[in-house]
């Protein structure tokens, strides 16, 4: 029974075995021939063990059971053959050579479900009774040349290999060599030197070797250094011996002297599991330390060198210079005549390629840095590729010939969030050697520990870079900005000058002589003067702006009353404004604490504003409320209004809405001083404002005589 079930677990996992291998897509050659020889190993194993399905099974069953085993251990073989000689070709394996050798098999496998091969046979007495056919020999030749062959054809495969494609064959060979020997011993030669066949079963076990060792070396692709595996599993037999028998018959020891304290003997059992658990990790380092200086010293650790490596990167202020240096160190410790750390065009500021790299120069690692702009670009790769596995004309023909230009044996990508962006590339050794499969899986976690962190610096370079040119762009919109603030100052002073003469003239001039001039002369000097006011306020408006925008003002804040502030803010008003002009409140009482110039300027400024886009006979609205702790001020006009999507828009300098009447006044710089001054003040300006109901100005956060801020 013991057999039968080893049986059933060998023969699941030959199945199992066969699915994986025939899964993956692109379906090599090789894949599919190994796959369909498991497939048969796995139902010959449960064919051989049909006969205990029935308590005394018939000598025709038993006889079909035997030239059904032979019929599936030929086809298996010849499956197996196939393998080999497409994994000698690299897949490139034609019908015209795999159809005879396929038809070969097929032939001398269905021979032996016909009595030509196995006459009769029997099972009695737990042993087995064959009489052979006249074709035996030819069974045994088949069978032998198509084993032998595979063996030979693996053989060459591996001489022709270097390191993890030399390991992996080596490993084939190994499990399948053991299998057949097995096979060759149990099933043929003690049957006949015994005269019956009682051995059989002792060959169906070794079909572990083949399954696991394949499935290590196929599935997994990548094979555990031997070296290493012998130290490892000396230090875990070290610290078994060392630690675990001693503590094992410390705790029995104690346990037997408490087994009658059943609390004790409790608190044993904890204490003992715990210390255990605390103590079986350092035990392990201890003995994997001995291991290490005891056997292969010159075996580097692998997690100890990544650890360095990594460390070393970070360290250095630019993370350049210590990637090179952890790349140095890599290479000297793994013997490397070159490694490099390459970086797809595109993925930092410059467009091209940057390589980092060290190169071997005798015994001593130069660390240099490249960047080449204009070249094809077939790296970063999606997976782990080793040149000795790249077939020429190949998926990966491009990647083939940029290693094979820049000396690289093996070519490991950076990962990113949004994938693969580089490559770590190393070339062969110093000695002349492959790469080895613990160096294989140690290079694969360099890289896979380098992807975030070249990543995240690649980041930070690129968002120093915009930062710097934000800085920039902003320092030049400040330096334009101020020339034109400074521009609007200067031209405004000397502009203002020459106005005031030309609007004092006219004025004396009309004052004086204008009842001797004819109308249309005084009509003209009218105009003159009114043009010269409008100039002169437009001018006193730039010098407010440019002397706002410098930021070097600062607000005087003192006592005052609302009715000062509003009588200096109305100042500019004529008779007729002065008729449309509705005070409602008291401001006469009411104290303010304010800088009573800017005040007045927004005032004075909201207040034109209302008249400029109001008609004549509406009225105007100043209102002031006392809420206690602050004062409200309100400029309201029922003039044309304004959509709630322009209140951002009114304030912007030189903006002027569409639907203005006052017949193109205003340079729509007015609201513009408001904002300006009531951050100044620390204000804050509401507008509420419908398109043909008019619009109402609300001036927050002005303090009340008294109120402490």
């Amino acid at each position: 029974m013991a057999f039968l079930a080893l049986t059933a677990l060998l023969s699941a996992a030959s199945l199992y075995l066969a699915a994986a291998l025939y899964a993956p897509r692109p379906r090599t050659p090789s894949r599919v021939f190994l796959s369909a020889a498991f497939v048969l190993v796995a139902f010959w194993l449960v064919v051989s063990f049909s006969h205990l399905w029935f308590a005394e099974p018939g000598p025709g069953f038993i006889t079909y059971q035997y030239r059904m085993c032979f019929f599936l251990v030929i086809m298996a073989a010849g499956s197996l053959f196939l393998f080999a000689l497409a994994h000698l070709k690299d897949e490139r394996l034609g019908n015209r050579l795999a159809a005879p050798v396929f038809l070969s098999a097929l032939a001398c496998a269905l021979l032996c479900l016909t009595p030509l091969v196995v006459r009769r046979a029997e099972f009695s007495a737990n042993a087995f009774s064959v009489e052979c056919g006249p074709l035996v020999p030819l069974l045994g030749l088949s069978f032998a040349f198509f084993t032998v062959g595979m063996l030979y054809l693996l053989h060459r495969k591996m001489a022709r290999s270097a390191g993890v494609e030399r390991a992996r064959t080596a490993y084939l060979v190994l499990g399948f060599g053991i299998f057949f020997l097995a096979t060759v011993v149990f099933n043929g030669i003690f049957p006949v030197v015994l005269g019956k066949d009682t051995m059989s079963d002792f060959s169906y076990p070794f079909v572990c070797f083949p399954v696991c060792l394949t499935a290590y070396a196929l599935l997994r692709h990548r094979l555990l250094d031997v070296r290493l595996a012998f130290r490892k599993a000396f230090s875990y037999l070290l610290t078994l011996f060392l630690f675990g028998v001693p503590y094992l018959m410390l705790y029995l020891l104690l346990s037997h002297y408490l087994r009658e304290h059943a609390q004790a003997l409790a608190a044993l059992s904890l204490a003992a599991l715990a210390s255990s658990v605390a103590l079986a990790p350092l035990a392990l380092r201890l003995t994997s330390r001995w291991a290490a200086r005891i056997f292969y010293p010159g075996l580097y650790d692998d997690k100890e060198l990544l650890q360095a490596a990594l460390t070393l990167a970070r360290s250095r202020e630019d993370l350049r210079e210590g990637l090179m240096e952890a790349l140095a160190l890599v290479a000297g410790r793994l013997e490397l005549n070159r490694a490099c750390l390459l970086v797809a065009p595109g993925i930092h500021r410059g467009g091209g390629a940057v390589s980092l790299c060290c190169r071997r120069d005798g015994e001593v690692l130069r660390t240099f840095q490249e960047k080449e702009s204009e070249r094809a670009f077939h790296l970063p790769p999606p997976r782990v590729l080793l040149a000795e596995e790249l077939v020429p004309g190949g998926e990966h023909e491009g990647a083939r010939r940029e290693m094979r230009r820049m000396g690289a044996v093996a070519a490991f990508p950076l990962r990113g969030i949004d994938g693969p962006y580089g490559a770590l590339l190393v070339g062969e050794k110093a000695n002349g050697g492959s790469l080895d499969p613990l160096d294989v899986d140690f290079l694969e976690s360099l890289a896979r520990e380098l992807g975030p962190l070249v990543e995240s610096h690649l980041q930070s370079l690129e968002l120093q870079l915009r930062l710097e040119d934000l800085e920039r762009v902003v320092r030049e919109l400040e330096e334009s900005d101020r020339i034109k603030t400074d521009i609007i100052s200067v031209t405004s002073q000397e502009f203002r000058s020459p106005v005031t003469i030309l609007y004092g003239f006219a004025a004396a001039l009309r004052e004086r002589l204008g009842y001797q001039l004819p109308e249309e002369i005084r009509e003209s000097l009218e105009y003159i003067e009114s043009s010269a006011e409008r100039i002169r306020r437009l001018l006193d408006k730039f010098l407010v702006v440019s002397h706002l925008r410098r930021g070097e003002e600062r607000p005087a804040l003192a006592p005052c009353l609302a009715s000062e502030v509003l009588e200096e803010a109305c100042s500019f008003l004529g008779e007729r404004e002065r008729e449309r002009l509705v005070v409602e409140g008291e401001p006469e009482g009411c104290g303010l604490v304010t800088d009573r110039r800017y005040l007045s300027l927004i005032l004075a400024n909201l207040l034109e504003n209302a008249y400029l886009y109001s008609d004549d006979s509406s009225p105007v609205i100043l209102r002031v409320r006392d809420n206690g702790e602050e004062v409200l001020l309100e400029v309201e006009d029922f003039g044309e209004g304004f959509e709630k999507e322009e209140v951002e828009r009114v304030f912007a300098p030189f903006t002027r809405l569409e639907n203005a009447v006052g017949r193109g006044e205003g340079a729509g710089l007015g609201l513009y001083i408001v904002r300006l001054c009531a951050d100044l003040l620390g204000l804050e300006v509401k507008v509420d404002s419908r398109p043909g109901e008019g619009s109402r100005f609300a001036l927050h956060g002005v303090r009340r005589n008294g109120v402490r801020p």
